[in-house]
C-alpha cells in the first residue's frame, strides 16, 4: 500500500514523460519494498525514495530541522543506497504484483541516479544535495518534484538535468 506522498510521486511519473519506464514499489531483498519508484530506461536506472515526515513540535527550530532531516532525508538516502547494493547483484526486479519482472540493463553498462523526495518540511529548511557516502543524491521536496517532472519533456532532458 502506498502512502499519499508515494502516490503523488508515482502519479507525477505516470503523467509525465516517464510512464513507460517508472515502476512504483518494486520488491527487493526478501520481498520487501526496494524503493518507492524505480525508473529503468535503456542503461539508466533512477532510484527514488519518498518520505513524508511532519516537523516535530519541539520549541527549538534547529532541533526540529535536525529531526526532520534525519527522518526525511537520511532515511531516504539509506533506502536508496540499500536499493543500489541490491541492484548490483540482480538482472531483474519483481514488481509489487509479485509476477511482473523488469529486466535491468547489463551491470557493467548501468548508470544510476539517486533521488530522495522529502515531504513535510518548513519553507525555510534547506534541502542539501550531495554525496552522503555512496554516491550523489538529488534531494527534492514536493514543489521541486512537481516542477521538474512537469517542466522537462523527455527522459534524456531529465537525465541531463540530474
Amino acid at each position: 500500500m502506498m502512502t499519499p506522498s508515494e502516490e503523488f510521486v508515482a502519479e507525477l511519473c505516470e503523467k509525465s514523460f516517464l510512464p513507460f519506464w517508472s515502476f512504483p514499489n518494486p520488491l527487493g531483498k526478501k520481498g520487501k519494498e526496494l524503493c518507492d519508484v524505480l525508473v529503468v530506461c535503456e542503461n539508466t536506472i533512477i532510484v527514488i525514495s519518498v518520505k513524508d515526515i511532519k516537523v516535530s513540535d519541539h520549541p527549538d527550530d534547529n532541533i526540529q530541522y535536525e529531526r526532520w532531516q534525519k527522518k526525511a532525508i537520511s532515511s531516504s538516502v539509506d533506502q536508496i543506497y540499500g536499493a543500489e547494493r541490491f541492484l548490483k547483484g540482480v538482472q531483474t526486479v519483481i514488481l509489487k504484483d509479485k509476477i511482473t519482472e523488469v529486466k535491468l540493463p547489463e551491470i557493467s553498462k548501468r548508470e544510476i541516479f539517486r533521488i530522495a523526495v522529502a515531504f513535510g518540511k518548513e519553507d525555510h529548511y534547506p534541502l542539501n544535495n550531495g554525496n552522503f557516502g555512496n554516491g550523489f543524491v538529488h534531494v527534492f521536496d514536493e514543489e521541486s518534484t512537481f516542477i521538474v517532472l512537469n517542466e522537462l519533456d523527455t527522459f534524456s532532458d531529465f537525465v541531463n538535468y540530474l
